[in-house]
């Protein structure tokens, strides 16, 4: 979804999930993975928009940062507002890659339940942060609809220390 402040420039569906992903996966081809993604973004009409941000929202981002971050359990307040630069998701996609789906689950921050469909999520958004054209990419723990209702309604974030919608909840299942 493309939006501005006055509302929704462009928003699209792409029939591409980590999971449809894997499959390709046990192929053992990196190129095939790398391919289907673009493939399905580039004919679903992602195109590069030189001055828009890209927020990042699911479990493979959230997984990605706290895999970053190095966190031994998830915590959504260090997650919120990672940024994570091309060669962050590309060292994290290589890293990970390289491992055994039981090693990756050894990994800090790693979810265990992600160790088969972190690998093609980071390649869905390697894929894409390239035809974005972005150096980086901001993660949310919150989905698209918190930032709509935000939008909708004018409404700022919590008051420090007040509880948030999130607060505990696991990472969001992409």
């Amino acid at each position: 979804m493309r939006a501005t402040t006055r509302g929704v420039l462009q928003a699209m569906t792409v029939r591409l999930g980590a999971s449809t992903l894997g499959e390709v996966m046990e192929d053992g081809d990196p190129a095939a993975l790398s391919r289907a993604s673009a493939e399905a973004l580039v004919g679903a009409g992602l195109i590069p928009h030189p001055r828009d941000r890209l927020v990042v929202c699911g479990g493979t981002a959230t997984t990605l940062s706290a895999v970053l971050k190095g966190l031994r359990t998830f915590d959504h307040r260090r997650v919120e507002g990672t940024r994570m630069m091309m060669a962050d998701v590309l060292g994290l996609l290589n890293r990970l890659w390289s491992l055994e789906p039981e090693d990756r689950s050894r990994v800090p921050g790693m979810d265990p339940e992600r160790t088969d469909t972190i690998v093609p999520g980071a390649v869905i958004l390697a894929v894409a942060m390239k035809i974005l054209e972005a150096r980086e990419a901001t993660v949310t723990t919150r989905g698209l609809r918190h930032g709509l209702l935000i939008e909708a309604f004018g409404m700022t974030r919590p008051e420090e220390g007040a509880p948030s919608a999130g607060e505990a909840t696991p990472p969001p299942r992409a």
